[in-house]
């Protein structure tokens, strides 16, 4: 993607469309606008999925609240209620788990609460330059680690796009024992691309392009099916085949810059849930852990903005998924030297 450009050169389109595909079936898919002037460091979509899923997260949060503040009667009965509703989230509803245990676990889960991309197509020639992606909940791709309804509609047309080189077709998908099973409420959103013209914009994407016979669903099945077997991984790699001379390598991450923000990104395994991921935004200082394991500490080597950084997971292929941290720069004229001082 072009990091260069923030919003659109030569185009007067203002607004856009996006979709959001319930999980309950029975419930139409819905039609949502957005500005484009945010442009790619504020897009509108994204910022409006994280407050979506934040929400929801909010529900359980309130619950917890209600908890720590209710007699020992109402406690239980609202413990109980609580592992009701996580019943199906293997990692946090077992038996074993004490009560103030699972009030911390939940309460971590809850406040890294982020979003999970999915690049259905990525900016090329053969598609004008245009991208098509899913905005998912934390591991809402993984059934083990969520208590959401399977979004049937979503993961259909994931499929139908060959998004993990199924060959296109839902028979194929369903025999795959490691295939991606969408849950939960899904964001898609349409984007154009084109680097060399250094141009970066929102475009529509409505209900009748979740249709599995779409016409960009057919072009990235035949362009995925075009590379032999070389599925998400090597889409990747197209992905950031530009941008990999402005990225520099430190130790375990790479990072890049421009004149607004500092990227820095760590690849992970695929079994690494976003409950494990604990970033911590200080004044001048950052710390980024998975679990127990430190990534990434120390003082900044500029300030930066704490309320407008945030961090993104998506999966990459390969049983990868790639951790982004986005810090937003205080001073937009300051030219990193590094991450980390030395």
């Amino acid at each position: 993607m072009s990091t260069n450009s923030i919003e659109s050169k030569n185009n007067n389109q203002t607004s856009f469309t996006y979709v959001i595909i319930p999980s309950d079936i029975s419930k139409p898919i819905l039609e949502k606008q957005g500005n484009t002037n945010g442009g790619l460091l504020n897009d509108e979509l994204l910022k409006n999925a994280k407050e979506y899923f934040s929400l929801q997260h909010n529900e359980i949060l309130k619950s917890v609240n209600d908890i720590e503040n209710a007699s020992e009667e109402e406690r239980k009965a609202l413990l109980n209620s609580l592992r009701a509703q996580i019943k199906d989230n293997k990692n946090v509803s077992n038996n074993n788990i004490d009560d103030a245990s699972l009030i911390q676990m939940i309460k971590a889960s809850c406040e890294a609460t982020t979003v999970e991309i999915l690049a259905l197509t990525i900016p090329m020639k053969d598609n004008n330059y245009e991208g098509i992606s899913m905005y998912i909940s934390p591991n809402s791709s993984k059934s083990s680690t969520t208590n959401e309804c399977m979004n049937e509609r979503a993961t259909a047309l994931m499929c139908a796009c060959n998004y993990q080189g199924n060959g296109g077709t839902m028979d194929n998908y369903n025999k795959d024992s490691e295939a991606l099973i969408l849950h939960g409420d899904v964001f898609i959103g349409r984007y154009h691309d084109n680097e060399m013209e250094d141009i970066w914009i929102r475009k529509d994407f409505t209900t009748k392009d979740t249709s599995i016979n779409s016409t960009w669903c057919t072009v990235a099945s035949s362009i995925r099916k075009n590379t032999q077997g070389n599925t998400n991984a090597n889409i990747a790699q197209l992905m950031n085949a530009k941008k990999e001379e402005k990225e520099l390598s430190c130790d375990n991450y790479k990072w890049v810059q421009n004149e607004d923000e500092v990227e820095i990104k760590f690849i992970l395994n695929s079994n690494i849930a976003t409950r494990d991921i604990n970033v911590k935004f200080l004044k001048s200082k950052i710390t980024v852990k998975i679990c127990e394991t430190i990534l990434l500490q120390g003082e900044t080597a500029n300030d930066y903005i704490i309320d407008e950084s945030t961090y993104t997971i998506q999966s990459i292929g390969n049983d990868q998924r790639e951790l982004c941290v986005i810090l937003a720069k205080k001073d937009c004229n300051c030219w990193w030297d590094c991450v980390i001082k030395k």
